[in-house]
Protein backbone atom coordinates (compact mmCIF):
# COMPACT_ATOMS: atom_id res chain seq x y z
CA UNK A 1 0.00 0.00 0.00
CA UNK A 2 2.51 2.66 1.11
CA UNK A 3 6.06 2.43 2.42
CA UNK A 4 6.24 1.64 6.13
CA UNK A 5 2.54 0.86 6.24
CA UNK A 6 1.21 -1.88 8.49
CA UNK A 7 -1.25 -2.94 5.79
CA UNK A 8 -0.17 -5.08 2.85
CA UNK A 9 -1.03 -3.96 -0.66
CA UNK A 10 -3.24 -7.02 -1.07
CA UNK A 11 -5.24 -6.24 2.08
CA UNK A 12 -5.50 -2.56 1.13
CA UNK A 13 -6.88 -3.53 -2.30
CA UNK A 14 -9.42 -5.80 -0.62
CA UNK A 15 -10.47 -3.03 1.77
CA UNK A 16 -10.92 -0.70 -1.20
CA UNK A 17 -13.12 -3.26 -2.98
CA UNK A 18 -15.30 -3.65 0.12
CA UNK A 19 -15.71 0.13 0.33
CA UNK A 20 -17.56 -0.09 -2.98
CA UNK A 21 -20.42 -1.99 -1.34
CA UNK A 22 -20.11 -1.20 2.39
CA UNK A 23 -19.68 1.98 4.39
CA UNK A 24 -16.25 2.90 5.73
CA UNK A 25 -17.53 2.20 9.25
CA UNK A 26 -18.77 -1.27 8.28
CA UNK A 27 -15.44 -2.16 6.66
CA UNK A 28 -13.55 -0.90 9.71
CA UNK A 29 -15.70 -3.01 12.05
CA UNK A 30 -15.24 -6.07 9.82
CA UNK A 31 -11.45 -5.85 10.08
CA UNK A 32 -11.29 -4.41 13.59
CA UNK A 33 -9.34 -1.36 12.45
CA UNK A 34 -9.84 2.38 12.79
CA UNK A 35 -12.25 3.95 10.29
CA UNK A 36 -9.63 6.60 9.49
CA UNK A 37 -7.31 3.85 8.25
CA UNK A 38 -10.05 2.50 5.98
CA UNK A 39 -10.81 5.99 4.71
CA UNK A 40 -7.11 6.66 3.98
CA UNK A 41 -6.79 3.38 2.08
CA UNK A 42 -9.93 3.98 0.03
CA UNK A 43 -8.88 7.57 -0.73
CA UNK A 44 -5.44 6.37 -1.88
CA UNK A 45 -6.95 3.93 -4.39
CA UNK A 46 -9.58 6.40 -5.61
CA UNK A 47 -7.00 9.15 -6.19
CA UNK A 48 -4.79 6.73 -8.10
CA UNK A 49 -7.73 5.48 -10.16
CA UNK A 50 -9.00 8.94 -11.07
CA UNK A 51 -5.67 10.79 -11.33
CA UNK A 52 -5.89 10.92 -15.13
CA UNK A 53 -9.06 12.26 -16.73
CA UNK A 54 -10.32 10.14 -19.64
CA UNK A 55 -11.69 12.58 -22.21
CA UNK A 56 -12.12 9.94 -24.92
CA UNK A 57 -15.41 9.56 -26.81
CA UNK A 58 -17.32 12.27 -24.95
CA UNK A 59 -20.32 13.68 -26.83
CA UNK A 60 -22.95 14.58 -24.24
CA UNK A 61 -22.05 15.66 -20.71
CA UNK A 62 -23.97 16.28 -17.51
CA UNK A 63 -22.60 18.86 -15.07
CA UNK A 64 -23.81 19.16 -11.50
CA UNK A 65 -22.60 20.19 -8.09
CA UNK A 66 -22.72 18.23 -4.88
CA UNK A 67 -22.47 19.63 -1.38
CA UNK A 68 -19.92 18.28 1.02
CA UNK A 69 -19.72 18.76 4.77
CA UNK A 70 -23.36 19.76 5.31
CA UNK A 71 -23.47 22.30 2.51
CA UNK A 72 -20.33 24.15 3.58
CA UNK A 73 -18.36 23.14 0.48
CA UNK A 74 -19.27 22.17 -3.08
CA UNK A 75 -17.71 20.00 -5.76
CA UNK A 76 -18.34 20.16 -9.50
CA UNK A 77 -19.06 16.77 -11.07
CA UNK A 78 -18.87 16.10 -14.82
CA UNK A 79 -20.45 12.89 -16.13
CA UNK A 80 -20.57 11.20 -19.50
CA UNK A 81 -24.34 11.47 -19.95
CA UNK A 82 -24.56 8.44 -22.24
CA UNK A 83 -22.67 5.99 -20.01
CA UNK A 84 -23.25 7.57 -16.58
CA UNK A 85 -19.49 7.44 -15.92
CA UNK A 86 -17.99 10.09 -13.67
CA UNK A 87 -15.42 11.79 -15.88
CA UNK A 88 -14.11 14.50 -13.59
CA UNK A 89 -14.60 16.05 -10.15
CA UNK A 90 -13.38 19.55 -9.31
CA UNK A 91 -13.19 21.50 -6.09
CA UNK A 92 -15.73 24.31 -5.75
CA UNK A 93 -18.52 25.27 -8.16
CA UNK A 94 -17.16 28.20 -10.12
CA UNK A 95 -16.71 28.98 -13.80
CA UNK A 96 -12.96 28.59 -13.23
CA UNK A 97 -13.50 25.10 -11.87
CA UNK A 98 -15.45 23.98 -14.93
CA UNK A 99 -13.00 25.89 -17.13
CA UNK A 100 -10.22 23.68 -15.74
CA UNK A 101 -12.10 20.62 -17.00
CA UNK A 102 -12.39 22.04 -20.52
CA UNK A 103 -8.76 23.23 -20.48
CA UNK A 104 -7.65 19.62 -20.08
CA UNK A 105 -9.28 18.66 -23.38
CA UNK A 106 -7.75 18.89 -26.82
CA UNK A 107 -9.45 21.11 -29.40
CA UNK A 108 -10.65 17.96 -31.18
CA UNK A 109 -12.21 16.63 -27.97
CA UNK A 110 -13.95 19.95 -27.30
CA UNK A 111 -15.31 20.02 -30.86
CA UNK A 112 -16.70 16.48 -30.44
CA UNK A 113 -19.01 17.68 -27.66
CA UNK A 114 -22.62 18.14 -28.76
CA UNK A 115 -24.60 18.98 -25.62
CA UNK A 116 -24.30 19.54 -21.89
CA UNK A 117 -27.14 18.95 -19.41
CA UNK A 118 -26.95 21.16 -16.32
CA UNK A 119 -28.94 23.35 -14.02
CA UNK A 120 -29.22 27.10 -14.55
CA UNK A 121 -26.11 28.01 -12.54
CA UNK A 122 -24.61 31.15 -14.14
CA UNK A 123 -20.92 30.30 -13.56
CA UNK A 124 -21.37 26.98 -15.40
CA UNK A 125 -23.25 28.67 -18.26
CA UNK A 126 -20.44 31.22 -18.64
CA UNK A 127 -17.77 28.49 -18.63
CA UNK A 128 -19.57 26.49 -21.33
CA UNK A 129 -20.11 29.57 -23.52
CA UNK A 130 -16.45 30.54 -23.16
CA UNK A 131 -14.80 27.15 -23.73
CA UNK A 132 -17.27 25.27 -25.96
CA UNK A 133 -19.61 27.87 -27.47
CA UNK A 134 -20.89 25.45 -30.14
CA UNK A 135 -22.35 23.06 -27.54
CA UNK A 136 -26.09 23.02 -26.87
CA UNK A 137 -26.95 23.66 -23.23
CA UNK A 138 -29.88 21.62 -21.96
CA UNK A 139 -31.26 22.84 -18.64
CA UNK A 140 -32.88 20.50 -16.18
CA UNK A 141 -35.00 21.48 -13.24
CA UNK A 142 -34.79 19.90 -9.84
CA UNK A 143 -37.28 20.06 -7.02
CA UNK A 144 -36.12 20.18 -3.43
Amino acid sequence: FQPYSRVTHRLAAYIHELCKVLTVTEVAKHFGINWKTVKTIDKFFLERQYAQTDYQNLRILAVDEISVKKGQRYLTVVLDYLSGRVVWVGKERTKETLGTFFAGMTEEQRQALEAIAMDMWDPYIHAVKKHVPHVKIVFYLTSH
